[in-house]
C-alpha cells in the first residue's frame, strides 16, 4: 500500500467518522428505494401479455412513488437545500424504461421539488429535467451502438 493510498483511507474513515447519523440514515434509505426500483424492472415484465400495452404508464407509476418517497428522505443541507438519489434514479428510469415513464417520473419530481421550495427549488427541477434528458439521449444514440 504506497502512502497516498494510506492517506485516500484515512480521509475516507475521519469523513465517514464524523458523518452525522441523519446524512448516513438519508444516503441509506435512498439506496435502499434504488434497489426496490431494480426489482420493478423484474416484477413488471411478469404481466400477463393482454397488459404489456399499460407496462410504461404502470412503471411510470411505480417509479413516481419511488422518486416521491426518495425526495421526502433528504439530505437537508440547509433548509431548502437538499441531496437525494432522485438524478440516478431518473436517469436510469430514462435510459432502462424509456420516455412514458421518465416523463411521469419528471412530472411528478418537479412538483414534489416545486412544493418543497426554498432555495434549492429551480436548481432541483433543473437537476430532474437535465437527469432525465441525459437519460434519453443515451437511450437514443449512444446504448443502441453499445448493445449491438
Amino acid at each position: 500500500m504506497s502512502a497516498t493510498d494510506i492517506r485516500a483511507n484515512d480521509v475516507i474513515r475521519g469523513v465517514v467518522k464524523h458523518m452525522e447519523p441523519d446524512i448516513l440514515i438519508a444516503l441509506i434509505t435512498n439506496a435502499a428505494l434504488l434497489v426496490v426500483f431494480s426489482l420493478i424492472h423484474e416484477v413488471i415484465y411478469l404481466l400477463p401479455s393482454k397488459y404489456k400495452c399499460m407496462q410504461p404508464i404502470l412503471s411510470g407509476f411505480i417509479i413516481s412513488l419511488i422518486c416521491f418517497a426518495i425526495m421526502n428522505i433528504p439530505f437537508k443541507l440547509s433548509p431548502g437545500i437538499i441531496f437525494d438519489t432522485r438524478s440516478i434514479l431518473i436517469s436510469v428510469t430514462a435510459l432502462i424504461f424509456g420516455p412514458i415513464p421518465t416523463v411521469i417520473t419528471v412530472i411528478t419530481a418537479s412538483i414534489t421539488r416545486l412544493v418543497m421550495g426554498g432555495a434549492g427549488m429551480l436548481p432541483g427541477i433543473s437537476v430532474i429535467v437535465t437527469s432525465a434528458s441525459i437519460g434519453l439521449i443515451w437511450r437514443k444514440w449512444i446504448y443502441p451502438k453499445s448493445s449491438k
